[in-house]
């Protein structure tokens, strides 16, 4: 897929961006949502956190991190929580760029998401 395409109506830049991977499928959507310039802006900004994140764990912890080997239950909770500290984290410090429009997208795939993917996790539902 090539790059984003830029667009502007006069009172706003809009981007246009292709979805995230579908891990179901493992295939890349083709789809592309117009976003605006404070959307980008606010996802950069998350994603920087990750970042930042991941460079103050490398800085307290590059020793342990290096030879961490997680055993037991460990296998399946250590993961997982570092993918949801990492998370908290970056929504937490990106929080100051967030805007109502965010909230309410994000909130609707997470919808969307929970309707795509209940089947394969609660074949009875």
């Amino acid at each position: 897929m090539s790059g984003s395409t830029t667009v502007s109506d006069g009172k706003e830049t809009v981007v246009s961006a292709p979805l995230v991977e579908d891990q179901n499928y493992r295939q890349w959507q083709t789809k592309l949502l117009p976003v605006s310039i404070d959307v980008t802006l606010h996802y950069l900004q998350h994603e920087f956190c990750h970042v930042h994140n991941n460079n103050k764990k490398i800085d307290a912890l590059s020793d342990v991190m290096l030879r961490r080997a997680y055993i037991g239950k460990d296998v399946f909770v250590g993961p997982l929580s570092e993918a949801v500290w990492s998370e908290y984290f970056a929504n937490r410090r990106s929080s100051t760029s967030v805007t109502e429009r965010i909230v309410c997208d994000t909130a609707t795939r997470f919808k969307d998401a929970i309707a795509r993917t209940e089947a394969l996790v609660d074949p009875l539902a």
